[in-house]
This record gives structure tokens, C-alpha cells and sequence, in this order.
């Protein structure tokens, strides 16, 4: 396991040039939006969701007026969070899969339920 926190993208580059045989990402909806947009530093002040994008994502057109990713989420539910891990686990494969590293993505809530999974 390796605590990356907003910086996947340093992480993932790390794994490249020392692959592991597998690995999760997990983390809540906010980051894992973040990722599933093109976004490898996923600190607030770096990286933003982009709603429209996310309703496009999960085809729910409401959530493009959101505020905040969980705000989306709670508007359109289960769908989001699993077009988001999805969308995610495209993103890391095709940024990083040249590492033969199987990769899963986790979409978690603040209470550690898993709202998502893709991947192995």
C-alpha cells in the first residue's frame, strides 16, 4: 500500500519505474472525479471537477449545475459512481498501463462504504 493523497500522479509515475502486480486506488468522489477528468494532482487547488463533463459521464444532466462532487452524487447516485470508477480506471490504464500493472479503482463514501468498483 502507498498513501498518495493528492498526488496520484506521482505515485502512478513511482509504480511505472517500479511496477507491482496490482494496484488499488481508492479514495472518495471528489478525487476519484477528479482522476476519471485527466487529473493526476488531485488537491483542491490544483484540480477541479467539471460537472458538465461528469453529467456527461454518467448521462444524468442535472448533475451539471452541482456544487461539489458529492452534491452530484446525490443527485444522480450508484450511476455516478460507477461511470466515475469506470471513467477512472480508463484514465490510470491509459496513462500508465504500459507498466503491466493491473489497476482497480474504488469509489468510497466518508463512511467507508464502497459506492463503486472497477477493475480487477
Amino acid at each position: 500500500m502507498l498513501d498518495m493523497g493528492d498526488f496520484a500522479g506521482g505515485m502512478l509515475k513511482y509504480l511505472v519505474k517500479h511496477p507491482v502486480g496490482k494496484v488499488t486506488i481508492g479514495g472518495g468522489i471528489g478525487k476519484i472525479t477528479k482522476l476519471a477528468q485527466g487529473a493526476v494532482d488531485l488537491h483542491s487547488g490544483r484540480s477541479q471537477v467539471d460537472f458538465n463533463q461528469s453529467a456527461d459521464m454518467a448521462g444524468d444532466e442535472r448533475i451539471a449545475d452541482a456544487n461539489t462532487a458529492l452534491e452530484a452524487y446525490e443527485i444522480a447516485g450508484p450511476d455516478l459512481a460507477k461511470a466515475v470508477a469506470q471513467a477512472a480506471l480508463r484514465q490510470v490504464q491509459d496513462r500508465f498501463g504500459s507498466a503491466e500493472i493491473e489497476f482497480d479503482i474504488v469509489v468510497i463514501d466518508r463512511r467507508g462504504t464502497i459506492l463503486a468498483r472497477a477493475g480487477a
